[in-house]
């Protein structure tokens, strides 16, 4: 069977809500344990069944371990995927069987936006449960672990404001209509090109804004680094629940902005997204349908072995 990377498995459909505009890289930072986004891969089981040694590896690229973290982070690791196995994977397979049977017919927005909102719950199950080996690595991280920390996230930041901001409107808009028509085109097969117009009309009428996106992605950066400070170097080894506490609020912080107006601009295109996605939807083809159903019940065909012991 053809497969593809794990985090397609997982969360296809979120990728094709979500790609209408751009997803920050934060839910990977705040809660690395939480996705572990692979390139294409057709060897989903043995991924997935080594998750957490692959997170690891991206986590000691962003903090630099020392040989006294190494253990108890990689004890932790394992832990947290022991409990996505038995408490995540299940959820998962429900979003992709209320999926398919949408397939089949019209979809409204609403019903898209309430598979994104399920979605939404996940990240935040996830971020939750992740606060608890992250509050163990705090305490431990070093000054100058931090400061390489900081170095990866304004390398990031710089990456995205060269793929975002530095450059034309034209370009941008190219870019963004390039990944969801690829994004599209993994579920239903290659689109007609009333689809391609629909979807290059929508993207040219959005509200995306690269500046806002920036705005908050500082925020939050500033906020990881605040928190990170406050605790790290064993200032609050003796007071590990009050560290979880902090991070998991952290984390929603990432997932929910404290600015309203963000907001209400990050509910505004997820509204587009789901209009968009809706309208595409609808004027796929029978034979686009059996397509996007028979992918989703490979999904389904590859999560279940996961949700197996190794």
């Amino acid at each position: 069977m053809m497969t593809t990377s794990i985090g397609s498995t997982l969360a296809l459909w979120e990728d094709v809500v979500m790609s209408m505009f751009y997803r920050n890289r934060l839910t990977r930072i705040i809660s690395a344990l939480a996705w572990l986004l692979l390139s294409g891969c057709s060897a989903v089981k043995v991924a997935y069944n080594n998750a957490p040694t692959l997170t690891y590896w991206w986590m000691d690229t962003e903090f630099n371990f020392n040989d006294s973290q190494v253990p108890v982070l990689k004890e932790k690791l394992a832990s947290f995927h022991q409990w996505h196995r038995q408490q995540e994977l299940p959820q998962y397979l429900d979003t992709l069987r209320q999926l398919q049977t949408l397939m089949g017919g019209p979809i409204t927005p609403t019903q898209l936006c309430d598979i994104y909102a399920q979605g939404f719950n996940h990240a935040q199950r996830l971020g939750d449960e992740a606060a608890k080996p992250m509050s163990s690595l705090v305490v431990t991280l070093t000054p100058k672990q931090l400061s390489h920390f900081e170095k990866q996230r304004a390398k990031s930041l710089q990456k995205w404001r060269e793929e975002w901001l530095d450059v034309t409107p034209q370009e941008r808009q190219a870019k963004r209509l390039k990944q969801v028509v690829e994004r599209a085109e993994t579920l239903y097969g290659r689109l007609d090109e009333a689809q391609t117009a629909l979807l290059r009309q929508r993207i040219q009428n959005s509200v995306f804004d690269p500046k806002r996106t920036e705005t908050e992605r500082l925020r939050r950066s500033q906020d990881i680094m605040a928190v990170l400070q406050e605790h790290a170097a064993g200032k609050s080894a003796e007071r590990l629940s009050h560290v979880q506490a902090e991070l998991m609020a952290l984390s929603r912080r990432s997932l929910r902005s404290p600015d309203a107006a963000y907001r209400s601009y990050v509910a505004e295109l997820t509204r587009e997204s789901c209009e968009s996605l809706s309208e595409l939807h609808n004027l796929s083809s029978p034979a686009q349908r059996r397509k996007a159903l028979k992918t989703l019940q490979e999904y389904e065909a590859d999560l279940r072995p996961l949700m197996l012991p190794n």
